[in-house]
């Protein structure tokens, strides 16, 4: 009984703090859709969390010539125009700046990627 309080007290918790349990997402194969991004972003790194092997459905485009945000970019990423890292680039072209968890990755490649569909 002691246990099945706990647990309820513990539910109720993190309902409160908004937190949610984790619901598997998958992505469809999209490797028109672009991850620009830097090694040394922390953004990144938890963008790469958030993906965990699902990363290998995107291309993935190191645009960081070093370890430091002084090193400057790799041509690809002056020609894309990337301004902040992790860039996302759509097949239709669209943009969007800033980390995604994945059922927002999926409406956007689903969304703006005409040959992949739900």
């Amino acid at each position: 009984m002691k246990k099945m309080v706990l647990a309820l007290a513990l539910g109720f918790t993190l309902m409160a703090a908004g937190c949610q349990p984790a619901v598997a997402v998958d992505l469809p194969l999209s490797k028109e859709t672009k991850y620009y991004g830097a090694s040394w972003c922390h953004y990144c790194a938890e963008q790469n969390r958030i993906l965990g092997d699902q990363k290998e459905k995107i291309t993935y485009i190191e645009s960081s010539l070093g370890a430091t945000s002084s090193s400057g970019q790799t041509p690809e990423a002056i020609a894309a125009g990337i301004r902040a890292y992790p860039t996302w680039v759509f097949v239709d072209g669209f943009r969007h700046e800033g980390v995604l968890e994945l059922q927002e990755l999926r409406d956007l490649i689903i969304e703006h990627s005409p040959t992949v569909s739900e």
